[in-house]
């Protein structure tokens, strides 16, 4: 799907969606954090785009 992307615009495209930009809530660009996002933010919003099956949802072992 991405195959034809540079690093650099696969981060932009990640930086962009929701689970990033709701864990950088409040924190500045240049600030560093020690936050995790967590895994259910990350599967419940890339379901939506079709990249999570129900499979993989339910074989995931880290939460």
């Amino acid at each position: 799907m991405h195959g034809d992307l540079t690093g650099n615009q696969l981060s932009e495209i990640a930086h962009s969606e929701s689970p990033w930009l709701d864990w950088r809530k409040g924190i500045e660009p240049w600030e560093r954090s020690q936050n995790h996002i967590a895994n259910d933010a990350i599967r419940s919003n890339y379901s939506t785009h079709g990249f999570v099956t129900e499979h993989r949802k339910h074989s995931t072992r880290n939460g």
